[in-house]
């Protein structure tokens, strides 16, 4: 009886995860995600290759997988090529983690920023609005208690 090798479950579950047309093969020691585009041509369907960064080993097979399938929901939900995908995701990997501080912490003003650059692609009226609420917001004064 022969021992299966570990990539052969691993393609299994990114198959089941991901669907037909998602796998992986190891290049120069690297983890290469290929994605295959099914238009009925067997051989010559059109094929988007990128390289993960992650090492090929039985220890990385976790972080293969999550790679893949957190790529292949960016690229569905952003209708993105497999390139700007995986581009989207290594920028998402290698972002310092958010502080778990509370608000108060933080401070109003940082709060607000971020909430209205959040709001960026709005219209140029709703961003005056948006400014001069936010702008009351950081003029309330947050010691005092509502009348009530």
């Amino acid at each position: 009886m022969s021992r299966e090798q570990w990539f052969q479950g691993l393609r299994r579950q990114i198959k089941h995860s991901c669907g037909p047309g998602w796998g992986i093969a190891e290049r120069n020691g690297d983890c290469q995600l290929t994605r295959r585009f099914n238009e009925g041509r067997q051989q010559a369907n059109p094929r988007q290759n990128v390289m993960l960064g992650t090492g090929w080993s039985a220890t990385d097979s976790a972080a293969i997988l999550t790679a893949v399938c957190s790529i292949k929901e960016l690229v569905d939900s952003r209708h993105c090529s497999l390139a700007d995908a995986k581009a989207l995701w290594s920028a998402r990997e290698a972002a310092p983690a958010t502080s778990s501080k509370p608000v108060a912490d933080q401070g109003w003003p940082l709060v607000v920023e971020e909430f209205i650059a959040s709001r960026a692609n709005r219209r140029g009226t709703t961003l005056k609005d948006l400014n001069c609420h936010m702008q009351r917001v950081l003029e309330t004064p947050f010691g005092r208690k509502t009348p009530g």
